[in-house]
């Protein structure tokens, strides 16, 4: 895939397994994902120019969706473990 920069486009590959493999898997071209990984550099001379990209090796990937409910249950679970009555002083 590639990354639009100020300076062009980067060249970014994601190497997924299991589940992440298969989220990535069933999305098409324009769709949005957040990706969570370790990640490396690259450089390489092609037609005398030399162009930069980086590989990730994907822990994690979701989805806005995915990203949406997970923010919502995180909430949640914080409003109800807050105790705002000052029957507990």
């Amino acid at each position: 895939m590639s990354v639009p920069t100020d300076a062009g486009y980067l060249s970014c590959s994601v190497t997924a397994f299991n589940e992440a493999g298969k989220l990535l898997g069933a999305m098409g071209k324009g769709d949005q994902v957040a990706i969570s990984g370790t990640a490396s550099l690259s450089e390489w001379e092609q037609n005398g120019e030399t162009r930069h990209g980086i590989s990730v090796l994907a822990m994690q990937v979701m989805t806005p969706y995915q990203k949406s409910k997970r923010q919502k249950a995180i909430q949640k679970a914080s409003e109800e473990d807050f105790d705002d009555s000052l029957d507990s002083i």
